[in-house]
């Protein structure tokens, strides 16, 4: 063997280098778009929001109480006095907007008034019992330093330090008065309070409409913001049945990163079966533990939730 034979390997072991090398490039570049691609969705992969549902609410509506009307035994006395009147007439009760007739007041509402009215006597008694104390013991000649009470009745654009400084018997006499008159106005109200009250013990009726809201609570511990749908479907016994975001029915809930938030859905009538309907609102309504499961779309991914309906 001689030169000719030598360069006939180099020849032969370069070729397969070469034809290696060129197979490696050509694998290269096949999988380069592979790669990237890979890349790009471990990427969004990672920075995806990270959803669960952590928890869900029952909110139950109940059947509203019947009004408990007083008796004209117990409401005549308290439409004769016009000072407690004028005062509850102050207070404005909700759902009340005059006290001329007291044929169409709650029981309830009368007690919670009268009890409110009682608490704003007590506080005004004590600012006058404050600034009495404060005149009797004034030495004439320092100023007085006095709680500012309502006293326009009694003093007119005068204020009750110029009257105290020009006056002070008068003062002293004006306060002990409308000490007095408080007095009068609270031993009333706690006599009709004392009247009223057993027509407003009756306990409130625990009675379910069939209407259930479900709050619940979305987590979102990865790196990318996140929106909840504002519909979403309850699954029981085979049924389907459509909620939606409340109190708007297309809202979008937004859930940032790395924050936790509330979604409160309600129950659509507009789109479902009445027989449906009518099924779920008779188990919400009987206090049926029924299981259930909750679907709620995501931007993301369907979360899904399965629990049971409270049945007390």
């Amino acid at each position: 063997m001689g030169t000719s034979d030598t360069n006939k390997e180099k020849k032969q072991f370069f070729s397969v280098e070469a034809n290696k090398a060129i197979i490696g490039g050509a694998i290269a570049i096949l999988l380069s778009p592979i790669s990237i691609v890979i890349a790009y969705y471990l990427g969004q992969r990672l920075d995806a929001p990270k959803l669960e549902i952590t928890n869900v609410e029952q909110i139950f509506d109940y059947k509203k109480q019947e009004k408990l009307f007083l008796p004209d035994s117990i409401s005549n006395p308290i439409k004769s006095n016009q000072q407690v009147i004028l005062l509850l007439e102050q207070e404005a009760l909700e759902d009340v907007a005059t006290y001329d007739s007291l044929d169409n007041v709650d029981a309830k509402d009368m007690v919670v008034g009268l009890g409110n009215v009682k608490g704003k006597l007590l506080f005004s008694r004590k600012a006058l019992e404050t600034n009495l104390e404060r005149v009797r013991a004034w030495d004439g000649k320092s100023e007085i330093q006095l709680t500012a009470v309502d006293l326009a009745n009694y003093l007119g654009n005068r204020s009750l330090e110029d009257l105290v400084t020009t006056n002070r018997n008068q003062a002293i006499n004006i306060l002990s008065n409308f000490i007095n008159t408080i007095n009068d106005r609270v031993r009333e109200i706690d006599t009709y309070i004392q009247y009223i009250k057993p027509y407003s013990q009756t306990k409130m009726d625990s009675i379910r409409t069939g209407s259930v809201v479900f709050k619940v609570g979305i987590l979102n511990s990865g790196n990318t913001d996140a929106v909840a749908f504002p519909k979403c479907q309850v699954n029981f016994n085979s049924n389907v049945l459509n909620y939606e975001s409340a109190p708007n029915k297309d809202n979008y809930a937004l859930i940032k990163a790395h924050t936790f938030q509330m979604v409160y859905y309600r129950l659509s009538t507009a789109e479902n079966k009445n027989s449906t309907l009518d099924e779920w609102k008779a188990i919400v309504s009987n206090h049926n533990a029924q299981s259930f499961s909750l679907t709620i779309p995501t931007s993301y991914k369907e979360l899904e939730h399965n629990s049971e309906l409270k049945s007390k």
